[in-house]
Formats: C-alpha cells, sequence, structure tokens
C-alpha cells in the first residue's frame, strides 16, 4: 500500500505520498511507466511532498487529475506541466445503473422485504473525527427513519476496515433493526446500484459522494 505511517519517516502530513514516491522509483528502474489516472491531490502543505512530487515527475511519470484544483496543486508543487492533463473525475465515467432491476444480493439482503426509500451509508475510520462521531450519525439516521416507518438504511462496506465504525454506529442507534450491511465489497455493482437507488446519502468515502451527486 505504502511504505507505512509517515510519522515514521517524514514530516509529511499524509501517509501516502512516501510510498507512492518508492513504487514509482521501482517502477522506472525497471522500465515501467507511471500514469497517476484520475487522480486528486492535497492538501500537499509541506515541502517534503512537493519534492516527493517532483521526484515523480522527473521519472517522467504522467498525471491525469480529476479536477483543476488538483492540476494547480501539483503545478505549484514543481510537477512538469505538460506532464498533467486535467479530465473529470473518473466516476463520471461509470454506466448508470438507474434504471436496473435490483441485483440479486440486493433482494437477498432485504430478505424478500419491499425495497422502499432508504439512505445509503459509507463510512471509514478517520483519526481526526470527533469522538461522539458514532453517536451523532447514528441520532441522524434514527431522525431519517422516523420520519416514515417504511424506511430503511443500508450500510455498504467499501473496505474490510469499515466494520468496526459501522458496527459502533449501530450500536447507538434506536432503530438499528431497519438497517441492512451490505459487506461485499468486490462487488461494485451492486454497490453503484445501491447508491445510485438511494432516497439520500451519508457518505465519509469520497466517490459514493460523487456517484451520489452524479445521480
Amino acid at each position: 500500500w505504502t511504505c507505512g505511517k509517515n510519522e515514521l519517516f517524514s514530516c509529511v502530513i499524509h501517509s501516502d505520498l512516501p510510498g507512492i514516491t518508492a513504487f514509482n522509483s521501482l517502477a522506472f528502474m525497471n522500465n515501467i511507466p507511471t500514469i497517476y489516472y484520475g487522480i486528486g491531490a492535497g492538501p500537499l502543505k509541506l515541502e517534503e511532498g512537493h519534492a516527493m512530487l517532483r521526484v515523480c515527475s522527473k521519472l517522467n511519470s504522467r498525471f491525469f487529475a480529476r479536477d483543476a484544483k488538483t492540476e494547480e496543486l501539483l503545478t505549484a508543487a514543481g510537477v512538469d506541466c505538460s506532464l498533467i492533463e486535467t479530465y473529470a473525475d473518473s466516476a463520471f465515467a461509470c454506466p448508470s445503473l438507474s434504471d436496473e432491476p435490483a441485483p440479486e444480493a440486493v433482494v437477498e439482503m432485504f430478505r424478500g422485504a419491499l425495497i422502499g426509500d432508504y439512505c445509503f451509508v459509507s463510512l471509514r475510520e478517520y483519526e481526526n473525527v470527533p469522538g461522539d462521531f458514532a453517536e451523532r450519525a447514528a441520532l441522524a439516521l434514527d431522525e431519517y427513519l422516523q420520519i416514515d416507518e417504511s424506511r430503511s438504511v443500508v450500510i455498504g462496506l467499501l473496505d474490510a476496515s469499515d466494520r468496526n465504525i459501522s458496527s459502533r454506529v449501530l450500536h447507538f442507534m434506536e432503530r438499528g433493526d431497519r438497517c441492512f450491511i451490505y459487506e461485499n465489497s468486490d462487488d461494485i455493482r451492486t454497490l453503484q446500484w445501491l447508491i445510485e437507488h438511494a432516497q439520500c446519502g451519508l457518505a465519509m468515502r469520497y466517490h459514493c459522494v460523487e456517484l451520489e451527486n452524479r445521480v
């Protein structure tokens, strides 16, 4: 994934850049071109982060940015502008499933119940979330369910590490019996269907928000 927690190696704010630069260097030494596809960059506030990006630039990596702000940050960090191209986020290239019938996995998850209005939830662990986050998220979802007895909540685990925080939220919910959990993070098509057919969403994962905004 990366070379590990950044605190062990540098003062870069995020842990991804050291590992990314290491893999980029390894690819270059094996004559393998590197393309950063659909990337977003930020905050890139430290010179150490800028220096790592300049290393990637000198190795002739290509940067396909997902927005203009990312292009600005890369250029400001010293990446050769000729190596940067900017497009819309790759999530917008996914074919819509809005007219598709519910996948078998969804029907099975609802255990034969009518699939009505639901809120799709995608949570992930962050080190800087408030200590009472789980309680506050549970309260918001309970209020959503309270409005209409036919509503439900679907929690999608996009990664196995999402389970702990999702379980904590469920623990604090009064109406947790109306929550469904979809655990197969490899089944992207079903997850996309669930996101696109939701009445609303509560997401901490970026591409869930992208898909929700698209529809």
